[in-house]
């Protein structure tokens, strides 16, 4: 836009130079708009209490200073372009600029849908197929684009009155990257024992939780061009449950009911070594740290114990019971681990539009977490291992037809798919492994999952609670079905009925479950909430 003139006299025009304050203004709008496109960068480090609880290490130094430097560098280009477009004074550039302007807002308005409110994108797309809130959402489409300059003035006003917090913002991570300040400790860990010496006929059991695997997708309504050859072979020679039911509807939920068999609810989290549980049962309010678990009971019947898993920070947790753990955290934690600057930087970027570098990240994390599966179970020191792996959970990262991995995105429902195809790839690669090792003829392998697939509406309006539930005797290789509806929650209790040589084959198997599945909740899990 031109500056404007004053006449002084009937033949002298003399430009008047723009005050100060007014590019002091636009500084501070563009360092509030650049500090809520970051707010899913820097809130979950600085305000979420659950961020130490799922992190592995503390936020890095090089993390908050790399997020300073992104916010202040995307706001001095926010006003570099508005004193050019003023500059300008271009009709054209000035509608570009203000539909831009908008579309960055966009940024914290879907930070604030998925984290502060709790809305998924099936959600939404549910939401607007109401025709009041499609109609609703059409005409502030249109407000917005016919009254765009009213609406990018109120909002510039808006963040004019927000700016002192992006101050606040900026200041808290230039002292925590030079070390002032205190931020929670994640770094904790329990104390693991060292391995004992096991008697020669101790029975072995490897419990396999495939994370959001989906019963009804996996075998009833299978789509014909999925593949599950090695899903399929285990259904062959195992006793398999029709109708197992997980002890809640997310992971937070069902790891800790499935470890400790006891249904549970969770409370806020606050403590990044521990969770806040309520029993189901007797309404007694505990930590998880504070309860029995599957693994400390192996341990009094002689079993060394080992844990490979993500998602909890179970070495932390379980702090007794456990010879051996490693875990690995969910991807969108992975930004806090020390990394070289420039490549900090890029991935904070990149984690605003939750693209590529997330799907990066979790090929990272199944790779190292299905190596360090397949060394565990070929240990011969552990009777009791626990396999808590990723797939087939979203977002997708396998393509079937190349076997291979891959950051590339891909629609929701064929990435969850394609991600069951890359569960049964890791199923098969496991087998194996105990294949060559000699393992085969002495280990239980019990396969599960903690919750089915909570977004199947996506792809054909269905959605089921059921979950896999495979019992494989090391000596026995045939088909038997369980039709009884029952709660996978007593998995806890049928790996120490084994242990305990209470159950010695497939049939013994049954009777145990028809013995002991009364004993459990066999009511439907209410159709998840969003989380993990």
């Amino acid at each position: 836009m031109s500056a404007p003139v004053a006449a002084t006299g009937p033949e002298t025009i003399v430009p008047v130079r723009r005050p100060f304050w007014e590019r002091f203004d636009d500084g501070m709008m563009a360092l509030s708009l650049a500090n809520l496109c970051f707010i899913s960068a820097w809130f979950p480090p600085l305000y979420d209490p659950s961020f130490a609880y799922f992190s592995k290490i503390r936020v890095a130094r090089m993390t908050v200073l790399a997020l300073g430097t992104n916010l202040l560098a995307l706001a001095l280009l926010i006003w570099l372009a508005l004193v050019v477009l003023r500059r300008l004074n271009n009709k054209w550039l000035d509608l570009a600029g203000h539909y831009l302007f908008l579309c960055l807002l966009l940024l914290p308005v879907n930070f604030i849908r998925g984290t502060l409110l709790g809305i998924t994108y099936l959600r939404l797309l549910e939401y607007l197929r109401h025709p009041v809130v499609l109609a609703g959402g059409l005409g502030c489409a249109g407000l917005l684009i016919w009254q765009h300059r009213r609406v990018s003035r109120l909002i510039a006003i808006a963040l004019g009155v927000l700016s002192p917090f992006a101050i606040f913002i900026l200041v808290k991570l230039a002292l925590l990257g030079f070390n002032v300040g205190v931020m929670a400790d994640p770094t904790k860990q329990g104390l693991l024992q060292s391995p004992v010496a096991v008697a020669p006929d101790m029975p072995r059991v490897v419990w396999i939780i495939f994370d959001e695997s989906d019963y009804r997708l996996m075998f009833d309504d299978r789509p014909a061009w999925l593949q599950l050859p090695e899903f399929d072979r285990l259904r062959r020679e195992s006793v398999w449950a029709a109708n197992a039911l997980p002890p809640g509807g997310r992971t937070l939920v069902s790891m800790p009911a499935l470890i400790s068999g006891q249904r549970i609810s969770v409370g806020p989290i606050r403590d990044p070594s521990d969770l806040r549980l309520t029993l189901t049962r007797s309404g007694q309010v505990t930590n998880w740290s504070g309860l029995g678990s599957v693994f400390s009971s192996a341990q009094e019947l002689g079993a060394n114990t080992a844990l490979v898993g993500w998602y909890h920070p179970y070495s932390r947790v379980l702090r007794h019971g456990i010879n051996y753990c490693s875990w690995f955290p969910f991807p969108t934690f992975g930004t806090a681990y020390p990394q070289g600057y420039g490549i900090t930087m890029r991935r904070q970027i990149a984690s605003l539009f939750k693209g590529p570098d997330i799907r990066s990240l979790f090929v990272d994390v199944c790779r190292a977490s299905l190596a360090e599966a397949v060394s565990v179970i070929t240990n011969r020191d552990f009777g009791l291992t626990l396999l808590h792996l990723p797939p087939p959970h979203p977002p997708g990262i396998y393509l079937p037809e190349k076997h291979q991995l891959t950051s590339q995105p891909m629609p929701v429902a064929t990435g969850y798919l394609n991600n069951l195809a890359l569960a049964d790839q890791c199923l098969g690669t496991l087998r194996r492994a105990l294949d060559e090792a000699g393992l085969t003829e002495r280990t239980w392998l019990i396969v599960s999952s903690d919750h089915s697939w909570r977004d199947s509406r996506i792809y054909d309006g269905r959605w089921s609670p059921r979950v896999p539930f495979f019992i494989k005797s090391p000596h026995e290789s045939q088909s038997i079905t369980y039709p009884e509806t029952f709660d996978t929650v007593l998995t806890h209790d049928l790996i120490l009925a084994i242990l305990r040589k209470e159950i010695d084959g497939s049939a013994s198997a049954v009777s145990w479950l028809d013995a002991h599945k009364s004993a459990t909740d066999t009511s439907a899990p209410a159709r998840p909430a969003p989380g993990d």
